[in-house]
């Protein structure tokens, strides 16, 4: 009997450890894909948009945080492309804006490899 409860006793330490380091991780995840956000944020304050400039990295590290980093890539799509015709053709600004698209790709990374990639696209009008 004392063998039988040794067994559980270890496997229940075994199973408990166990997901105390998935819930680690997990954590570990979370801190990464904050990490790829604060990217994106910090880019949409102080990027300088231009459209067809070249592509643009910036790292960084998240505020009050000495292990998360990040690194944003900002990139100029379709520069200068026209709107399309809106549906009435008669009250319309057609052909006096263009709209501009970038696009920020960011990769956050926190300790034990935690590593999470988000991109969010931004769209730009301006004169044509």
């Amino acid at each position: 009997m004392l063998l039988v409860l040794t067994l559980l006793a270890v496997s229940g330490m075994n199973t408990a450890s166990l997901e105390f380091i998935m819930a680690g991780n997990e954590q570990y995840r979370q801190n990464a894909f904050q990490a790829a956000e604060s990217g994106i944020d910090m880019t949409y304050a102080t990027a300088a948009l231009v459209p067809g400039a070249p592509d643009v990295t910036v790292p960084g590290t998240v505020p009050n945080s000495t292990t998360d980093t990040w690194t944003t890539v900002t990139t100029s799509l379709a520069a200068g492309a026209k709107m399309s015709p809106p549906p009435n053709p008669r009250a319309n600004s057609f052909g006096k804006f263009s709209y501009f698209n970038y696009e920020i790709q960011s990769t956050g990374v926190s300790v034990r490899g935690g590593r999470a990639v988000n991109v969010q696209g931004i769209s730009q009008i301006g004169p044509p």
